[in-house]
């Protein structure tokens, strides 16, 4: 899950994006790459990748520490 670039680039949002802009964000990355969507392989990863740095992103405590 890690190492696959920042949690920033895996939602395609730049490193001062509003919690808003990362919800549209992960919106938009999550139904592309859906499980049940997303017929290309390593859509399961990507998915989780996006969901991962969605809910890192979105707490502050944790984003401030990421």
């Amino acid at each position: 899950m890690h190492g696959k670039g920042s949690l920033y680039e895996v939602l395609e949002v730049k490193s001062d994006a509003t919690e808003d802009a990362i919800l549209r964000a992960y919106k938009i990355v999550s139904a592309k790459c859906h499980p049940s969507h997303g017929k290309h392989s390593g859509a399961h990863e990507r998915f989780e990748r996006a969901r991962h740095a969605y809910c890192i992103l979105t707490d502050p405590v944790h984003r401030g520490r990421y």
